[in-house]
């Protein structure tokens, strides 16, 4: 996870000569995947749901979808105001985990990468956000 982590960072340009400032957050989130057994599928997009469901292991995909989102607005937070519901976990088509806003962060011109890992117990996302030079806050 933690070269997930400096992959992620070097892709958004961070230089460890230099303090980030206010150009990039970071979020994390973890959860037990028995939480997700029986998930309120409100809290999920018909494409979140769709994908979860045809895994293998749901609940630990929605334990993962749900970390995603939760350290997508942790990342952001510095940048946008933005709900659960503006936050969507979709898969690239290599499989691998990408954010799409919606709503309020629709026309946000940052980047945002994700990673997400699990066990059979736990699920964890770790989120990257970078805000592009000269971009002013929108919160």
């Amino acid at each position: 996870m933690l070269d997930d982590l400096h992959r992620l960072l070097a892709e958004l340009g961070y230089d460890e000569t230099r303090r980030p400032g206010g150009d990039i957050g970071i979020g994390v989130d973890i959860e037990e995947v028995a939480r997700w057994r029986r998930p309120d599928e409100r809290l999920f997009t018909d494409a979140e749901r769709g994908h979860c469901r045809a895994t293998g292991r749901p609940a630990e995909s929605y334990a993962g979808r749900w970390c995603a989102k939760e350290a997508t607005l942790k990342a952001v937070s510095p940048f946008l105001a933005v709900g659960l519901r503006d936050v969507e976990i979709i898969a690239a088509p290599d499989g691998c985990p990408q954010v799409r806003l919606t709503g309020a962060g629709a026309g946000w011109a940052g980047t945002v990468r994700v990673s997400i890992a699990h066990s059979p117990s736990l699920a964890v996302a770790v989120a990257v956000a970078s805000r592009h030079r000269g971009e002013r806050e929108t919160s």
